[in-house]
């Protein structure tokens, strides 16, 4: 069996980042802000680029990429205590093994040395992806009606917080 790898991606990984980032747009298209079409423009050194300012985690078993996660640390002076978890997929094929919870893992992990609280919007319908986050320490705290604009659909998103700091305050 080949061993699970969960890693920061970094300048170097633009190929990988550009392929899983593509399959979760081509398979999963409701569930992220941006397009197949807007992205798949973009070179692997355009990826890499991206690597160069964002903080991505990928998933990989053996060589091969098979998830994605990214936090973002919010920059303005009252907001920088929290971050989000961002961009999160797994490939259909590695589904059901851990990836996922590892991939949140790592974003919490992350997430500590930085800020108290992670926040994270998630497409109200996807259960199990609700249920994973939930299992990491999430909470849902609130639901965005009409969050995405899908081919003239709305589609809600479950608002979620995981505190960080357990209350210690």
């Amino acid at each position: 069996m080949t061993s699970l790898t969960v890693c920061r991606l970094i300048q170097g990984d633009g190929v990988a980042f550009r392929s899983i980032r593509l399959d979760a747009l081509e398979r999963a298209p409701d569930v992220f802000g941006t397009t197949l079409e807007a992205e798949s423009v973009h070179s692997a050194d355009a990826f890499e680029m991206r690597l160069k300012d964002q903080c991505v985690f990928g998933a990989f078993l053996g060589r091969k990429i098979v998830g994605m996660a990214g936090f973002e640390r919010q920059r303005e002076p009252k907001f920088k205590h929290k971050g989000f978890l961002c961009g999160m997929y797994v490939r259909e094929t590695a589904r059901n093994a851990g990836i996922g919870r590892a991939l949140v893992e790592a974003v919490l992990e992350q997430a500590r040395s930085e800020v108290v609280l992670v926040t994270l919007a998630v497409v109200a319908g996807n259960a199990s992806a609700i249920t994973l986050y939930k299992s990491c320490g999430f909470r849902q705290y609130g639901l965005e009606e009409r969050a995405l604009c899908v081919d003239g659909h709305y589609i809600a998103e479950a608002l979620m917080v995981c505190d960080l700091d357990q209350g210690m305050r």
